[in-house]
């Protein structure tokens, strides 16, 4: 993740989603306010095409359901590229939309199962994936419930998870999983094979699946050694996604080890900036302080 705990804790409140939308056990979602849909599909940055173009579909009304189920969706991914946790709200608020126009839909909890994911509410995220579990079969709910148990520690569970996912259908977001399971149990290579194959079927649609994919190769490939094989990964991240803060990390560090301290003061000076979580303020600390030894 890519917020400090405070920001989660205020954006938290300000959704309302421990409140206003209880997503527990078997209680049923609240209903959306009046102004949900008003305020999901409200005019945003003019440099957003794709989530303006959602917005007209579904405000048209020919596909709407679908429309909005992609712009939450859409909210959740630039989230994760610009960092700026607003946009969870505005997922939230779209899955409140959702429930105002077309109650009980499972996709709609899937959605929020995934907003609470990425504010750290990682209990609820879990049991919003076993409500979906118990209903249904398929793939991204048992995605869900494998990520909620893995942060919570539960590495034999979400791995259990993350099988029967791969079982279903292998494809990207069953491949990123099941790379970080090999990569937390000391398999490197075992872990380059499984995000390789999550890059090959990662869709050109998704620039920021393809990005965050390549990151994780290069973390890998520096781990192992590699530093060429490293940089190169990282590189073809920043083609996809020019200002994605992980990337950027990932080659601060990869120049680092190359013994570039300079390259990677740059770098991680950019890195930190958009995005200062305490990690990236970490990393950008030690070409600083080689600059006085």
């Amino acid at each position: 993740m890519k917020h400090s705990l405070a920001t989660f804790a205020a954006l938290a409140l300000s959704v309302g989603i421990g409140a206003g939308c209880r997503v527990t056990g078997d209680a049923p979602v609240t209903p959306a306010a009046p102004d949900a849909c008003a305020a999901a599909l409200a005019p945003g940055s003019p440099h957003d095409e794709e989530i303006a173009r959602l917005q007209r579909e579904a405000r048209d009304g020919r596909h709407a359901r679908a429309a909005l189920d992609r712009l939450g969706y859409r909210y959740v991914a630039r989230a994760r590229v610009s960092n700026d946790p607003g946009d969870y709200t505005l997922a939230n608020t779209t899955a409140d939309c959702l429930d105002a126009r077309y109650p009980g839909e499972a996709s709609t909890l899937l959605l929020r199962g995934h907003v609470l994911h990425q504010l750290h509410r990682f209990r609820e995220a879990e049991q919003v994936a076993r409500r979906l579990i118990a209903k249904r079969t398929f793939v991204l709910d048992l995605g869900l419930l494998g990520d909620a148990l893995m942060e919570q520690g539960r590495l034999a569970e979400a791995a259990a998870a993350y099988q029967k996912m791969i079982d279903l259908k292998p494809f990207y977001q069953s491949y990123t999983r099941a790379a970080h399971v090999r990569w937390l149990r000391g398999d490197l290579d075992g872990a380059i094979e499984m995000i390789r194959l999550a890059i090959q079927t990662a869709s050109p649609r998704t620039p920021e699946s393809s990005a965050w994919a390549w990151t994780r190769l290069a973390h890998y490939e520096l781990q192992a050694g590699r530093i060429r094989a490293a940089g190169d990964a990282a590189a073809r991240a920043l083609t996809f996604q020019p200002d994605y803060a992980a990337a950027l990390l990932a080659q601060g560090r990869i120049f680092l080890a190359g013994g570039q301290p300079s390259q990677a003061l740059d770098v991680l000076r950019r890195a930190a900036r958009l995005n200062p979580l305490p990690e990236y303020q970490w990393v950008r600390a030690d070409p600083l302080r080689l600059q006085y030894l």
